[in-house]
């Protein structure tokens, strides 16, 4: 009369036991499933979003995992600057990459930027180059599209360029006709350039002297002479009277 219980609860306890055993080897870790990856170096866009509307001038900022960003010169493993390709392919790795309109140069190590782009859509490409330039394998590509507000900007010299005086500018509107000092008409002007004071506040007459140079023939093409040292340059329309519009572009330039 006891046997029969007796190898009942033995059964039971048994069954128990190779349950226990087999949830305790599901919950087991392992390892070699369990371990990450390796990764390598990368770099990427923290803004704009891929697919972005933005407004001109076009404000990037960029993040890197793995490599060290450091200003143009020498060369380091896993270390270099960035650069933007505008409307152009990535540079094939170990090619030059070029410095021109299209092949934006952050050569001081920068994580952030802006960039002047017409309205319409664009394709940029942000690429990790050496300390001299040569591209490398990391790439990330977006797609943006710059709504048609008016703006301005500097073509050449770039934000934080080392130039020689009298330091050649070359300067664009976009969505903004220039045409010489005379009559208002809306949507259209002429640029100015501040030296060393600030941007004119919108609605004031810009003044017309040493520090306030006016382009009066709708001219794009300007040069300076400027001291050694460094300078704040503002681009800034104003309408047929030089009446300043809220329409600028500030950069600093070091002339040596």
């Amino acid at each position: 009369m006891n046997r029969r219980p007796v190898v009942r609860i033995f059964l039971v306890a048994g069954v128990l036991a190779l349950v226990a055993a087999a949830c305790g080897d599901t919950d087991a870790p392992d390892d070699e499933a369990s371990a990450p990856e390796p990764s390598g170096p990368s770099v990427a866009f923290a803004s704009p979003e891929d697919g972005a509307e933005v407004a001109n001038p076009v404000a990037v900022a960029f993040t890197t995992n793995g490599f060290t960003l450091e200003p143009a010169g020498e060369v380091h493993p896993d270390a270099g600057h960035l650069h933007v390709m505008v409307d152009v392919p990535c540079v094939e790795p170990g090619q030059a990459i070029p410095k021109d309109a299209n092949h934006v140069h952050f050569g001081k190590g920068q994580t952030e930027g802006k960039i002047d782009l017409a309205a319409g859509k664009h394709t940029l490409c942000l690429q990790a180059g050496d300390g001299t330039h040569v591209a490398l394998d990391l790439t990330d590509e977006i797609e943006v599209t710059v709504d048609d507000s008016p703006s301005v900007a500097f073509l050449e010299p770039a934000n934080a360029a080392a130039v020689t005086s009298p330091v050649a500018l070359k300067l664009a509107a976009f969505n903004f006709a220039l045409e010489p000092a005379g009559e208002v008409h809306e949507g259209a002007g002429h640029l100015h350039v501040m030296v060393d004071v600030p941007c004119v506040e919108p609605g004031q007459a810009i003044p017309n002297d040493g520090q306030h140079v006016h382009l009066g023939q709708a001219q794009t093409e300007t040069s300076l002479d400027l001291a050694p040292g460094e300078h704040t340059l503002c681009l800034q329309a104003g309408d047929g009277s030089h009446i300043a519009l809220a329409i600028t572009r500030e950069i600093t330039v070091t002339v040596t």
